[in-house]
């Protein structure tokens, strides 16, 4: 397997769990709340400001990106129980 076909393989898993994800989500002050089944820095697209806390469904997947950047912004990532 090439280098391309692992790409398009890994785009086409990524568009399906996104076509997937539910888009509502709640904010509570500094609190946010997500549904989607797939967190990513698209999904957090102008909601990072002021968060200090990301709630995320017990069996959500958080791209590396999104971990990365939660750390350097010191905002705590959970997961729902």
């Amino acid at each position: 397997m090439s280098d391309i076909d692992v790409e398009y393989i890994i785009r086409e898993v990524i568009r399906r769990l996104t076509a997937m994800a539910n888009d509502t989500s709640r904010t509570d002050g500094d609190t946010v709340k997500l549904t989607e089944r797939l967190v990513t820095m698209a999904t957090l697209d102008g909601r990072l400001a002021n968060m200090k806390r990301l709630i995320v469904g017990k069996k959500a997947i958080v791209t590396p990106l999104v971990k990365d950047e939660l750390k350097k912004r010191k905002i705590s990532l959970e997961y729902e129980h």
